[in-house]
């Protein structure tokens, strides 16, 4: 066998080099079924034959982590744009949501601790209950329920 057919047997079976892997093992494949189209298959090609399909569905499962971990890499490597995107967004949202300033009778208050304890004050003030506005309910005419179980 020359030495550049060697080289690239070597080469191919080397972990990293799944395509050149994955066409080999194509190749002898496809000699087999050559081989089956001419004649029936010996015992020994049948089990070559099973270990090859079994050896590609590892090369291709292979191919597929290293499709992951390359993309998973690159993701990585592009994060810091998707990062600072995202704290650009968050600070948006930020600057949105703040009261800077507001106005309370007439009066336009910017200090934060100013604003704060007028917001809190309000919300106090609106959830408070007054005695003043429940209703009064005078139930003297209305039936009493010991009245009612006797009567009936």
């Amino acid at each position: 066998m020359p030495t550049k057919i060697i080289c690239f047997c070597w080469i191919a079976l080397q972990p990293g080099n799944l395509k050149q892997q994955n066409q080999l093992v194509l190749n002898q494949l496809a000699e087999i079924e050559r081989i089956q189209d001419q004649r029936i298959l010996e015992k020994a090609e049948i089990v070559s034959r099973l270990a090859l399909t079994t050896e590609l569905e590892e090369i291709v499962k292979n191919e597929e982590t290293a499709w992951r971990q390359r993309s998973r890499a690159v993701w990585l490597r592009q994060g810091d744009r998707n990062t600072n995107f995202f704290h650009k967004v968050a600070n948006s949202h930020r600057r949105v949501n703040t009261i800077d300033k507001i106005k309370v009778k007439e009066e336009l208050l910017t200090e934060p601790a100013e604003i704060q304890r007028e917001i809190i004050e309000y919300y106090e003030n609106l959830y408070s209950e007054t005695e003043d506005w429940r209703p009064e309910l005078e139930m003297r005419e209305c039936p009493m329920i010991d009245e009612m179980t006797t009567t009936n």
